[in-house]
C-alpha cells in the first residue's frame, strides 16, 4: 500500500489487502531551485501489491512544493507498457496505477519508476521480487 507522510499526517493510496504481498521502495530526494517555486525537493517511489492472480502496480512523484512533473512506470515482465503520469501541481503526490495479470502464480518481476520535474531526471527508484 502506499503510505505517505505529509504535513497533515498520513496519507493512504491504494489500501492492500490483509492477505496481499508487497514490495515498495522510495528513491533519494532530489533537491531543486526555480525563480517561481523557491527551493523544493521531489522524490519517487514503486511498489507492488499482490491481489489474487493479479498485481498493483503503483509508481509515485513527490514534491515538497506544487511543481510541475512527469513520471514513468513499467513492469517486466508485463503486457502493459510504459505507464505515464503528468503530475501538474500536485498538491502532495501524484500517482500512476495498474494491474497486470500473473497467470504462473510464481515468475520475477522488475518494477520502476523514472520521473522529470522541469527536465532534470529525480532518481529512479526500482523493485525486483518474484510472485
Amino acid at each position: 500500500m502506499l503510505l505517505l507522510t505529509v504535513a497533515a499526517g498520513l496519507l493512504l493510496v491504494n489500501p492492500a489487502p490483509a492477505s496481499a504481498a508487497a514490495w515498495q521502495k522510495w528513491g533519494a530526494w532530489k533537491t531543486r531551485n526555480s525563480s517561481t517555486a523557491g527551493a523544493f525537493k521531489c522524490r519517487l517511489y514503486i511498489e507492488a501489491v499482490t491481489t489474487g492472480s493479479r498485481i498493483l502496480f503503483t509508481g509515485a512523484m513527490q514534491c515538497t512544493k506544487p511543481v510541475n512533473g512527469l513520471i514513468y512506470v513499467n513492469s517486466v515482465p508485463g503486457t502493459g507498457g510504459l505507464h505515464t503520469g503528468n503530475c501538474v501541481q500536485p498538491t502532495e503526490v501524484c500517482t500512476v496505477s495498474w494491474y497486470e495479470n500473473n497467470p504462473s502464480g510464481s515468475q520475477d518481476w522488475h518494477a520502476a519508476t523514472t520521473g522529470y520535474q522541469s527536465a532534470v531526471e529525480i532518481p529512479s527508484v526500482n523493485i525486483v521480487f518474484r510472485a
